[in-house]
């Protein structure tokens, strides 16, 4: 078994790529490193993750049941990385 232990740049990955590399850090159980992603995504991609949240909610735009559920959903699960790389599949 090996583990690499440099370092990685996010700077240059857009939102989606940065989702994805979370979820296969997520599968391998690399605690630290998600951590990091994810601090970098609130920190300096922030922009990107409003536009996922904003563009499902508007699909709901005149179903305010369903609107409303969204956001009890995203709100009781903004932590599922799950969660975020399916709204990624659906909006894009």
């Amino acid at each position: 078994r090996f583990i690499y232990c440099g370092k990685i740049d996010l700077t240059n990955l857009q939102g989606p790529k940065v989702l994805e590399l979370l979820m296969a850090v997520d599968e391998l159980n690399i605690q630290s490193l998600s951590f990091c992603i994810q601090e970098h995504l609130t920190k300096h991609q922030d922009d990107f993750l409003q536009r996922i949240l904003l563009k499902f909610l508007k699909q709901f735009i005149n179903m305010n049941h369903l609107q409303n559920y969204g956001i009890i959903v995203l709100t009781k699960f903004a932590q599922n990385l799950k969660c975020c790389l399916i709204l990624i599949n659906l909006l894009t």
